[in-house]
């Protein structure tokens, strides 16, 4: 595989994202979506993405900290760089994500938890203990009106103070 200063100098481009190349390398070294592929199955028809990597770009965006899915449009689908690294000319848009996770059912979810399980019995010192749940994304949610339950003020980036819900912890036993 050419290094990142390969890519970029063969087709003269560049990447913001440099944390984000180091995470697909490994991740790709690792085989961290295998388990995501072998147990995913959204019943929805692979066009020009498929499904898996939906759910990378889905992530790509969570590690970029992309608020919402419309950030996709200006952080993720410009960077070439960083969708070559996964196989794709460039990663699917906010439309296609928004599709994707709308397509998501409770059946999914179970499959989602499976993979999530054998990673972590792959790739953690937890491999004895028994279920753990890991939140990836830490972001609190803000909220505008004042009826909603456990609402309370908080620290929300650039939004001191503001109301909202916080963040869950970031890893519990169950």
């Amino acid at each position: 595989m050419s290094s990142l200063a390969c890519v970029a100098a063969e087709v003269n481009e560049s990447t913001n994202s440099a944390f984000l190349i180091a995470f697909q390398q490994h991740a790709t070294a690792a085989e961290f979506f295998k388990p995501v592929a072998e147990h995913l199955r959204v019943k929805m028809k692979a066009v020009r993405y498929s499904a898996i990597q939906k759910v990378q770009t889905v992530v790509a965006s969570i590690l970029l900290g992309c608020p919402y899915t419309s950030s996709i449009n200006h952080r993720l689908v410009p960077d070439q760089v960083a969708a070559r690294e996964w196989g794709m000319d460039r990663f699917p848009d906010q439309s296609q994500i928004n599709l994707f996770l709308n397509r998501m059912t409770a059946e999914n979810l179970t499959q989602l938890e499976q993979a999530h399980q054998d990673l972590l019995r792959t790739h953690s010192l937890l491999r004895s203990a028994a279920d753990v749940v890991v939140d990836i994304d830490q972001t609190g949610l803000r909220v505008t009106g004042k009826t909603y339950e456990f609402a309370e003020k908080g620290y929300f980036p650039r939004r001191r103070g503001a109301p909202g819900l916080p963040a869950l912890g970031s890893a519990r036993q169950c």
